[in-house]
């Protein structure tokens, strides 16, 4: 099957003639997209099921600005905010990593996104304890897929 005669679908196996070792739609009925990045050690110690590939570093990232005052009422020095993101998800378990001390702070935290199948939701409120003054927030991602995120807000 090929774009000019499979109808923009796809068929069954075996309905057209086998190659020379009696396999049939060897060359694709379906186009397959693969996530994966090949690592010879991963899969040693990869999960059993689907498995989605070594770390590929730092893919995306941001830095965001925010000025915590003081003179706001009942504003203490350090105070613990609860930040949330507008995300529309195509894959599950998708994470950013947030920080107040940069991208290889030890101490980030994950901000887990909602699988919504491409809608925009809310994510779950991530607690962070913030500093009085202008504070920098590192956003970033770093665990495969690194595909399928959009933030609004």
């Amino acid at each position: 099957w090929y774009k000019d005669n499979a109808q923009r679908k796809s068929h069954p196996v075996g309905l057209k003639r086998s190659n020379p070792w009696g396999l049939h739609d060897v060359y694709g009925n379906v186009c397959e997209r693969v996530a994966d990045k090949y690592a010879g050690d991963y899969y040693a110690e990869s999960p059993r099921e689907d498995p989605s590939g070594p770390n590929r570093g730092m893919q995306s990232r941001l830095e965001y600005k925010v000025r915590i005052s003081s003179k706001e009422p009942f504003c203490r020095r350090r105070r613990r905010y609860a930040l949330t993101a507008k995300v529309a998800t195509v894959n599950p378990g998708q994470t950013l990593k947030v920080s107040a001390g940069g991208y290889d702070d030890p101490d980030a935290m994950t901000l887990e996104l909602p699988f919504t199948l491409g809608d925009w939701q809310e994510s779950d409120p991530l607690m962070l304890e913030l500093s009085e003054g202008t504070v920098t927030l590192y956003v970033w991602r770093d665990s495969p897929p690194q595909y399928g995120v959009a933030v609004k807000q």
